[in-house]
């Protein structure tokens, strides 16, 4: 994180994604075999760190059903603006 820090936030904003692609494609994942709306509730706990408002939660359990995959999920929950914002004030934190 360091390396990616010192190299910008693109760095840090794909290290971030990489990073949290690992677990979600990690055997121990996996096992857990959670549904499309564990896993929603996965990506809001451990990425933004609260829990979902209902419209939203069900606006993505929707784009779920219609074809978006987890990967491209957690690629929108990695690139937000409240998971960066987060991001950003551990950098400033250094």
């Amino acid at each position: 994180m360091r390396t990616a820090m010192a190299e910008g936030e693109g760095a840090v904003r794909e290290l971030s994604h990489q990073i949290a692609l690992g677990f979600l494609q990690s055997a121990e994942y996996a096992l857990r075999r959670r549904s499309d709306r564990e896993f929603l509730e996965d990506m809001y706990n451990g990425i933004l760190r609260r829990g979902a408002q209902q419209a939203e939660f069900d606006a993505w359990l929707e784009y779920m059903q219609a074809g978006m995959t987890r990967e491209e999920v957690l690629g929108y929950f990695t690139d937000s603006v409240e998971f960066q914002s987060r991001v950003q004030a551990l950098i400033a934190a250094k």
